[in-house]
């Protein structure tokens, strides 16, 4: 008599795999997502520190806050720097680019297009206008979200105090 498999054992197998394949499958999506985010996440944390030690070197090489004055707020800063070529430097957000120009300069941005900058905020903590200046800085980056999935979703707010030397 040959030996052969049943109609039913070979449902049955036919099943169980069709499951481990779905389940792996999962798995495996679940993985891509998160590498996503991650990637979005450290993308948009580099960024904010970058951005942040450019302003600090910006800020250190500046000579006056001219922009605001001791207790005041702004959504832009305004340096008068010690190389007189790059005077006035401004510190600004247009159409969601956190922006630095320096002198005439085009502003250049510090952050690639596929982040949108936000909620800029600058105050001016000098404690009397005999000291060198300090500022806080603080703005919230964003992913770009065109497709409205949940992995591409990440904003964070960075600030920090920065002195005039």
């Amino acid at each position: 008599m040959p030996r052969g498999f049943t109609l039913l054992e070979t449902l049955l197998f036919i099943g169980a795999s069709s499951i481990i394949v779905l389940i792996v499958a999962g798995l495996l999506h679940l993985i891509l997502v998160a590498q996503t985010k991650q990637t979005i996440i450290s993308e948009i944390n580099e960024t904010g520190i970058r951005a942040l030690a450019v302003i600090s070197s910006v800020v250190q090489d500046s000579s006056t806050i001219t922009a605001l004055s001791i207790g005041q707020n702004g959504s832009s800063l305004t340096l008068d720097r010690r190389n007189l070529a790059d005077t006035p430097t401004i510190l600004d957000i247009a159409n969601s680019t956190l922006r630095l120009t320096e002198g005439g300069q085009t502003p250049s941005a510090l952050h690639s297009s596929r982040i949108n900058a936000s909620g800029l905020e600058v105050t001016n903590l000098s404690p009397t206008t005999s000291t060198p200046g300090v500022v806080d800085i603080r703005f919230t980056l964003s992913s770009i979200n065109p497709s409205s999935r949940a992995e591409y979703e990440y904003s964070k707010t960075f600030q920090s105090a920065f002195s005039l030397r």
